[in-house]
């Protein structure tokens, strides 16, 4: 099994976000930064996309989905401060 770990891609600073953290979305250069995800992986014989919960870690993830016709599957194990052990678990 092949496992591709993604960090979100850019979404600014987290101090000049008013609101809640994980509602920060992408900026311009992270939304480009997706779009390449998927050009990289987007003929890859994927079979799930998981993702933390936060909006940047979703969206980052959103023109993979498209192009493979997976939902993108939020996870509490990959949330921001999750233990280590849960996400461990998961993978």
């Amino acid at each position: 099994m092949t496992l591709f770990v993604i960090r979100h891609a850019s979404a600014g600073s987290r101090d000049q976000f008013d609101g809640n953290d994980a509602e920060r979305p992408l900026d311009a250069t992270g939304r480009a930064q997706s779009r390449a995800i998927a050009e990289a992986l987007g003929e890859r014989p994927l079979s799930r996309l998981l993702s933390s919960r936060s909006m940047r870690c979703r969206q980052t993830l959103g023109p993979l989905s498209v192009a493979l016709d997976l939902p993108v599957e939020p996870h509490a194990a990959l949330l921001e401060g999750s233990r280590a052990t849960a996400t461990v678990e998961l993978l």
